[in-house]
């Protein structure tokens, strides 16, 4: 009796953790006062073709979790442009085994980034991130730029 009791309850708990949502949208406006759109300008040369998306993703990373801007991919009030100038990987086994003393396996990324806001310019930076431990990867380089980038756009600095 007690079997069929414990059935029946964990029966009933199954039956009502089952959940949903439906949503239906009808609008014909779009709040683009604080959105944001990321646009790679890097050359598609073999050097960089990497460190652009790269860049891209460690800059989404950053923006939502540092700002309040809304990432859109297409068109909105504002236009982060960005173009990676020079992007050295290094050896990070070397940076690793020279304790960063030799600058040859050294990782270096530069960046330049302007802001755009409906089409005028309001600001513009030359950002540099360098890796010189072995400990960190390259994903350290890119998180960092992207960190200094966002600290401008909130106004540091």
């Amino acid at each position: 009796m007690k079997t069929k009791l414990i059935y029946l309850i964990l029966s009933l708990f199954l039956i009502s953790a089952c959940s949903g949502a439906e949503t239906m949208v009808k609008k014909n406006w779009a709040n683009k006062e604080n959105t944001l759109v990321l646009v790679d300008l890097t050359p598609n040369d073999l050097a960089l073709k990497d460190s652009g998306p790269a860049l891209m993703n460690a800059l989404e990373d950053s923006l939502l979790a540092h700002t309040s801007f809304v990432l859109s991919p297409d068109e909105g009030q504002y236009q982060l442009k960005y173009k990676v100038l020079e992007y050295v990987q290094g050896s990070r086994g070397m940076r690793l085994a020279t304790l960063g003393l030799m600058e040859s396996a050294d990782s270096k990324l530069s960046v330049k980034v302007a802001l755009y806001n409906k089409g005028k310019l309001v600001g513009g930076w030359a950002v540099e991130s360098w890796l010189k431990d072995g400990v960190r990867t390259e994903d350290t380089l890119f998180k960092e730029a992207a960190d200094d980038i966002v600290s401008h756009l909130r106004g540091g600095y």
